[in-house]
């Protein structure tokens, strides 16, 4: 190992008068040549390691006693599964009697846990004076130094209990990894647990406002309203089918549509997007136009600059209104809302069939208003009239 040195150095108890052995293990080529001529400049034997690789070949080769590690090892991946932190765990584990000291630009609090996690005797300011640095260094390996004056010395109680101290290290590290698991396990039933409970709230809000409404009319006001209050300013259309396989405008919402084309798009909507949305059992969500064109091809050009919520009301494999909300693409809708949508299509479904039943069109489709029909007459006509 070449070292740099010069005629002044400082000793570490237990270093059988060598001087204190320090890796610079320093990303940047620069600043891990001014902390190597910093640190030699006040007697310490200094080696430089370009990888954490080449740290471990040293380590193993030669009596080290103290590794400093730059921060910016660190930076490559997230704090909690850093390549820095990593080396220093596996350094430390490794060679137990070698002193882990970090250079971190501004030591925060986290830094300070993931150091102590990870085995690090110390974390210094990169921006510390070198004297600070040089201080800190020479107490790591006092400490470390002191720690090889007991292993050498072979006692079975203490060889005893640092396999149990490294045992507990370990147990500590596990804990800590399970209780973050639980925690995350935890957060996430309580996230499921009220997207759940809000979903009941919203189906018994939704149930109880639609339950008394027995007319078709009033139903898709009042079905609307209370969507558009949960989803907010949006254009909301409904179509129904009509015994001819087509479908009408039942209802619509105009919010930022030109109102001189309004009448034009419902037209065009009914007749080019609600006939393809008749049998999709799920609820739908297109936030860009390249999704809008796979679905609905040249029907989609009218809404193409939209985000699009659509979704087929159906109730006993029958569709019995389509609902399609849209609103500009730079606001577009949360995937939040649609297991609430989901419900509330149900929900909206099964009172429309029982609208239809009230006025006497619970038959088939094809035998509704046709003559000898004991329910058929001049008021039976198509929900979409």
């Amino acid at each position: 190992m070449t070292a740099r040195r010069d005629t002044t150095t400082d000793k570490a108890p237990g270093s059988r008068g060598e001087p204190v052995a320090v890796i610079v293990l320093v990303e940047s080529g620069k600043v891990r040549e001014s902390v190597l001529a910093s640190l030699a400049s006040r007697g310490l034997a200094c080696v430089a390691a370009d990888s954490p690789a080449h740290a471990e070949r040293i380590l193993t080769s030669h009596h080290i006693d103290v590794v400093v590690l730059d921060e910016h090892w660190a930076r490559h991946g997230s704090r909690s599964n850093s390549t820095g932190y990593a080396t220093a765990r596996k350094l430390s584990v490794a060679h137990p009697t070698t002193g882990m000291v970090i250079l971190a630009d501004k030591p925060a609090f986290d830094d300070a846990i993931a150091a102590m996690q990870a085995g690090v005797s110390d974390i210094v300011s990169a921006g510390a004076p070198i004297r600070e640095l040089h201080r800190r260094v020479l107490a790591a390996a006092s400490r470390c130094a002191t720690a090889r004056v007991r292993s050498d010395a072979k006692d079975v109680r203490s060889a005893k209990l640092k396999t149990l101290c490294r045992t507990i290290n370990k147990a500590r590290h596990e804990l800590t990894h399970q209780l973050g698991s639980m925690c995350q396990n935890l957060a996430g039933a309580y996230k499921e647990l009220s997207e759940q409970m809000a979903v009941i709230r919203l189906t018994s809000e939704f149930e109880s406002v639609i339950r008394q409404e027995l007319d078709l009319e009033s139903l898709l006001r009042v079905g609307v309203e209370f969507m558009l209050q949960r989803i907010g300013p949006t254009n909301a259309a409904v179509f129904l089918p009509a015994t001819s396989g087509d479908f009408s405008l039942g209802a619509y919402v105009n919010y930022d549509r030109a109102k001189d084309s309004a009448e034009v798009l419902m037209d065009h909507l009914s007749s080019a997007i609600a006939p393809r949305l008749e049998h999709e059992p799920e609820v739908l969500q297109m936030n860009s136009r390249e999704e809008l064109d796979a679905r609905f091809g040249e029907g989609a050009e009218w809404i193409g600059d939209c985000s699009v919520i659509a979704f087929s009301c159906r109730h006993e494999g029958e569709c019995l209104a389509v609902f399609t909300l849209f609103r500009d693409r730079s606001t577009p809708y949360s995937p939040d809302i649609l297991p609430g949508i989901r419900t509330m299509s149900a929900l909206f479904a099964r009172q429309l069939a029982r609208v239809i039943h009230v006025h006497h069109r619970h038959l088939p489709k094809h035998k509704w208003g046709h003559p000898g029909d004991p329910y058929g007459g001049a008021d039976d006509i198509d929900l979409a009239a």
